[in-house]
């Protein structure tokens, strides 16, 4: 699941360069980067930062959400699951 979090991440070239402060290049399909992680720590090596898990909230933040649903079809999934009641808590 966690690389599906990161991977729905690259969605929005806009999103993480508010985050990292400079325009980075769009991922046509990021359900098809196969260590989405690794492409999110490159980018940020190109911004002379170190990527942490935590920045994935404050990318998320400005995560155009119709556009994660037209490129990635696992949150699409997942957002149908959801809305559907089809996702049990853990501790449930």
């Amino acid at each position: 699941m966690l690389d599906e979090l990161e991977s729905w991440l690259l969605v929005d070239e806009n999103a993480i360069s508010k985050r990292l402060g400079k325009n980075v290049r769009a991922v046509p399909n990021p359900e098809s980067i196969h260590d989405a992680k690794e492409y999110l720590e490159e980018l940020f090596e190109e911004a002379c930062e170190k990527y942490l898990t935590k920045f994935g909230g404050e990318i998320a933040k400005y995560v155009d959400v119709e556009k994660l649903k037209g490129k990635c079809a696992s949150f699409a999934d997942f957002e149908g699951m959801v809305r559907n009641g089809n996702v049990r808590r853990r501790d449930a």
